[in-house]
């Protein structure tokens, strides 16, 4: 199952350690912990912490994007904190979305409001694309 994730990206060991501290448990993706067991990435190289915002999966996009601004406007000044944290380099919300091989298009409108919470905390928004049979 995809759902909304907020990731975390930043050198490995100051990012680590920081996480630790975090309220949210952040657990590194299995991509950036697989590249570093490999040796592709050294200890200080860039490593990517995921915490699941939203359990929807990628065809309620409407409600991954209600959720995810909820938990957002609810926890806006700790995640300005985990902002500051050393090691991290970036915050990306990132959407899973569902698209259907039958499917000729598809649309999702994000609203002002969760662009705007974003904006203030610095957060990107990333939106993942997955093709499935339906």
């Amino acid at each position: 199952m995809m759902s909304t994730v907020l990731r975390i990206s930043g050198p490995y060991e100051q990012l680590r350690q920081s996480m630790l501290e975090a309220p949210f448990e952040f657990v590194e993706s299995v991509a950036s912990r697989k590249e570093r067991e490999r040796g592709e990435s050294p200890d200080d190289g860039t490593a990517t912490f995921n915490f699941t915002v939203s359990e929807s999966n990628g065809d309620r996009v409407p409600a991954q994007i209600k959720e995810s601004a909820l938990f957002l406007s609810e926890n806006a000044e700790t995640l300005s904190e985990i902002r500051k944290l050393p090691g991290v380099d970036c915050l990306c919300l990132d959407f899973s979305w569902y698209f259907p091989r039958t499917s000729a298009g598809q649309y999702n409108r994000l609203p002002h409001s969760l662009l705007r919470i974003c904006a203030t905390l610095g957060i990107d928004i990333e939106v993942s694309v997955y093709r499935v049979r339906r």
